[in-house]
């Protein structure tokens, strides 16, 4: 047993986790909590399956302040450069971020997100912490094998009073990192580092097989 309220909101294909209709209803809920439980405002997390995990990497870059860890399990943080918002990858940097995918995931395939998305981001100085579960496709088949650092996930508490911070963004909507709060943004130079990975290579089977000995007019 976690000794933790938690809290399961769906999303729906009218509103996207990684949009600001999604951030806003997480940010309601968040608050809706705060004003009905006494809550520990260091230790509060943002854990999200598929979808869900997609956006807990995306609110990771661009709103992390109200939350001490992130735990993203089988999603994509590519998928969330269709986001109203600029990303910046080097946002993670000072966020604590475990991602966790499965090997045989035909949604978010796990060795494309350790080969593309976990390489780059470590590349880049990242300290993401990483797990890849063999054998497993886009299911929680390995949560019971995540408990155990769900447990110490939740011991970890924010730093909202950290002496320095490096924070980029590109709309003053998403300009706050705990203490700093970006109100204008002069000239622009972007990040090297913008979020851009290569798309995941999508094959189909149309049923067509290649005939080399056929020498006739059209396809056999």
């Amino acid at each position: 047993d976690l000794d933790c309220l938690m809290v399961l909101p769906n999303d729906n294909s009218q509103q996207m986790w990684w949009s600001r209709n999604g951030l806003n209803t997480v940010d309601g809920i968040l608050r809706a909590m705060k004003m009905r439980f006494n809550i520990d405002e260091d230790r509060v997390y943002l854990m999200g399956f598929s979808d869900g995990a997609t956006a807990c990497q995306w609110m990771a870059a661009v709103d992390p302040s109200p939350w001490a860890g992130f735990l993203a399990m089988s999603g994509d943080f590519s998928v969330s450069k269709s986001s109203p918002y600029q990303v910046y990858p080097e946002n993670l940097a000072d966020s604590f971020l475990r991602i966790v995918n499965g090997e045989d995931d035909p949604v978010y395939p796990g060795k494309w997100i350790e080969q593309v998305i976990i390489r780059k981001l470590k590349g880049w100085g990242i300290p993401v912490e990483w797990q890849l579960y063999y054998g497993v496709g886009h299911r929680l088949d390995y949560l019971g094998r995540e408990i155990p650092r769900i447990r110490q996930m939740l011991s970890t508490e924010r730093l909202p009073f950290r002496q320095q911070i490096r924070w980029l963004s590109s709309d003053p909507r998403t300009g706050r990192r705990d203490w700093l709060m970006i109100d204008k943004i002069g000239d622009q130079r972007d990040s090297k580092h913008i979020l851009n990975f290569q798309s995941r290579p999508i094959f189909f089977d149309l049923g067509i097989k290649e005939d080399g000995s056929f020498r006739g007019p059209g396809i056999k």
